[in-house]
């Protein structure tokens, strides 16, 4: 399938309409990290960005953000974002027939808001989205719309599936780069 984009004021947003790259004029690089069931290497991911400076992204579905609160507040107090990515790390869309959705609107709608009220509850008010697997359609978009969230996704040709080997971990977590979307401050805190 060709995947066709539009530019609107400097952001690049794709045929789904998540925001692939924003400020096309900068020449930055943004790490961000997911995260569902695994928490290997984060520690060392977290020393490495403080050490160096770094600002980065993390999107945590729920069940990491219930099991890892004191990680995640450790994220926010390093001052990088924390958005959401889920809460159970459902696959929303057929990887074979992305226009149709393997759960009723109201289950995706669910699981992005229980998502949302992990995040809530530790302060944290999340306004980017980055569905799992990094696989949606419009329809998953216009969903997360309506809970306030913008879809945000990979830049083409980034490989979003690099893995970072490691000598602590077998790998530290999927590693998307995002060009230029994501304010990295503390003013998310509710």
């Amino acid at each position: 399938m060709t995947t066709s984009f539009s530019v609107t004021g400097q952001k690049v947003v794709d045929a789904y309409g998540a925001i692939i790259r924003s400020d096309t004029s900068v020449r930055e690089v943004y790490l961000c990290f997911t995260g569902h069931d695994h928490r290997d290497g984060f520690d060392h991911v977290l020393k490495v960005l403080k050490d160096f400076d770094i600002p980065a992204s993390f999107f945590l579905t729920g069940d990491f953000i219930r099991a890892e609160k004191d990680l995640v507040m450790r994220m926010i107090d390093q001052g990088h974002y924390v958005g959401v990515h889920s809460d159970k790390h459902l696959l929303y869309c057929d990887w074979t027939r992305r226009d149709s959705l393997l759960h009723s609107p109201s289950v995706i709608r669910e699981d992005i808001r229980h998502n949302l009220d992990a995040l809530h509850h530790l302060g944290i008010d999340a306004q980017y989205f980055m569905p799992p697997y990094e696989w949606y359609n419009q329809q998953v978009v216009e969903l997360a719309k309506e809970l306030d969230q913008i879809t945000v996704n990979f830049s083409p040709g980034t490989d979003p599936t690099v893995t970072i080997p490691h000598p602590e971990c077998q790998t530290i977590s999927r590693v998307t780069k995002l060009s230029r979307i994501f304010t990295h401050s503390k003013s998310q805190m509710a």
